[in-house]
């Protein structure tokens, strides 16, 4: 599949970028591996490449496929 990912940094700079995978899980293991590099690499949506520290990662957000946007939007059908 493919998901948007942002990604926000400790100093206030966000980024968005695409990334297929076959799970949330798998690309969040991918950022925080802390196995080898300490670095970050990915290019954005504007199609510029990055490369930041892990440890200056705070949050990371990923879309939300099909049925979770239904189960999401299902909750408050009834408000």
């Amino acid at each position: 599949m493919k998901y948007e990912v942002h990604i926000g940094l400790k100093n206030g700079q966000s980024y968005t970028f695409f990334v297929i995978a076959s799970s949330k899980d798998e690309i969040i293991n991918h950022i925080i591996n802390k196995h080898g590099n300490g670095w970050y690499h990915f290019v954005s949506k504007e199609y510029v490449r990055y490369q930041v520290l892990k440890n200056e990662i705070i949050g990371i957000g990923i879309s939300m496929n099909g049925e979770e946007v239904q189960e999401y939007e299902s909750k408050f059908e009834n408000l």
